[in-house]
């Protein structure tokens, strides 16, 4: 199954019913969120062989449920208090014969873009209450697709083959106006729906929308605790600068023909990772990948030699640190590959999360550009 290197667009739009505006002051904090929308763009042609399936716009709209961050964990001072929750979308494909419609719950962050600041004292944080206020949104989650690839009622759409598939969000949100227990926000959204080539065909979908909706915030407090959000010094836990990692991963694919054999694949990574931020570290990595399904594609084209070797990547990584999880990006290139019919370069997004001083676990996807390779579950070891 294919996978686009990430991402989906998604629009929406209602008005709200209250016409007095509110004052953007501090003091003024809204604990939950609840965010109606619709939204109207179009499927991504990411290649070539998705282009006959556009023959309309997309449209839909979701709806999310999100609580603001609360608590002493330093992370939530560093994000400026993300707002999390649930996320429920709803898209009409624009080609409902062949693409059908789709569903989707997931797990949703939204970021504050406005940065907070620190008073004269330093033993307090708090976050500008402008009017203009901007949101980076994440989702991850699960899909269903009406549609998806049949050899003999839809054999032209060889987009999804399965109907349960995993979905992610990219989100961009803006307060257009700010009224007294709502808000017109807009933006721009990209949910991307892919198996990760467990089952095949599978180019994956990637849905680019506008959105204009209202958020609805029933509990607003106007005492300036709530708003100015005390964290002494000492809250700040100390950083460790540089980070070794090993880490240990297998996953699963099948290859054409569609219906065929589950074909295994391993991989070592050796990663060194320096913290640039609270927020934020890089890295650089070595990785051996062996492909259980590599020797097979090449026999098929007459390439094989008599030992099929490892493919080696070097890689470089970004990540986001939310306390114990990261959210991971990584960038690779193959150094030795024999087969070299993917490409030279590869990528992986995906979760990590730290289940001790020593010891943790990941789930990643590895693709190639557009097409996904495969995912894969992984436990690793912090040096």
């Amino acid at each position: 199954m294919k996978l686009n290197a990430g991402i989906i667009v998604f629009l929406s739009g209602i008005l709200s019913h209250h016409s007095s505006f509110s004052q953007d002051t501090i003091g003024v904090f809204h604990r939950t969120n609840f965010f109606v929308s619709s939204q109207y763009g179009f499927i991504v042609p990411h290649t070539p062989l998705m282009e006959h399936l556009i023959t309309g716009h997309s449209y839909g709209g979701f709806a999310q449920l999100t609580t603001r961050a609360r608590g002493g964990e330093y992370w939530k001072f560093a994000y400026s208090f993300p707002d999390c929750g649930f996320d429920l979308f709803y898209n009409f494909s624009g080609n409902q014969k062949m693409l059908g419609s789709q569903w989707a719950l997931s797990y949703f962050c939204l970021l504050p873009l406005n940065r907070k600041r620190e008073n004269t004292t330093g033993e307090f944080f708090s976050i500008q209450a402008k009017r203009f206020r901007h949101w980076i949104g994440l989702g991850l989650g699960a899909g269903y697709s009406t549609k998806k690839w049949d050899l003999r009622e839809n054999h032209q759409a060889a987009v999804l083959g399965s109907r349960i598939n995993a979905v992610l969000t990219l989100q961009y949100t803006v307060r257009l106006l700010s009224f007294k227990k709502s808000e017109l926000r807009g933006g721009l959204r990209i949910t991307h729906f892919s198996n990760g080539a467990f089952q095949v065909p599978n180019l994956g979908t990637n849905n680019a929308a506008l959105f204009l909706g209202v958020s609805f915030l029933p509990e607003r407090k106007k005492d300036s605790e709530e708003e100015v959000l005390r964290l002494p010094r000492d809250l700040k836990e100390p950083l460790t600068l540089w980070k070794t990692t090993l880490t240990t991963s297998v996953g699963m694919k099948e290859i054409p023909p569609p219906g065929g054999k589950k074909y295994l694949a391993y991989s070592v990574l050796f990663l060194q990772e320096k913290r640039i931020s609270y927020k934020s570290s890089v890295g650089v990595g070595l990785d051996v990948i062996y492909n259980t399904s590599i020797p097979v594609l090449m026999e098929r084209f007459d390439r094989s030699p008599r030992t099929v070797l490892p493919r080696i990547g070097a890689a470089i990584s970004y990540s986001l640190h939310f306390n114990h999880l990261e959210f991971k990006m990584q960038q690779g290139i193959y150094v030795v590959d024999q087969w070299k019919g993917d490409g030279a370069f590869y990528h992986r997004f995906g979760l990590r999360y730290g289940i001790s001083r020593h010891f943790f676990v990941q789930l990643m996807l590895k693709t190639h550009f557009a097409k996904a390779d495969y995912g894969e579950t992984g436990v690793g070891y912090y040096f």
